[in-house]
């Protein structure tokens, strides 16, 4: 059990690592944008930190399923 926290643990990190970047990219596209417009979105910002702690959380939150879902199946 200790073994899957670990890999879930680096499973989310990796996760996070690359929605960071495609936030990056966005974030890059959208400065272009602004360097255009006067007008900027704070939303745009908020929905890039949901997205990095979704992908963050995704596979913690399979492992846990895995986990509840093998554990209630040996207490039957």
């Amino acid at each position: 059990m200790g073994t899957e926290k670990v890999t879930a643990f680096w499973e989310s990190m990796n996760a996070m690592g690359l929605q960071m970047a495609k936030a990056n990219q966005e974030y890059a596209l959208f400065a272009m944008r602004q360097w255009w417009s006067p007008w900027m979105s704070p939303s745009q910002t908020a929905a890039a930190a949901t997205k990095v702690l979704g992908e963050g959380m995704r596979p913690i939150h399979r492992r846990a399923k895995a986990n509840a879902r093998r554990l209630r199946r040996k207490t039957r």
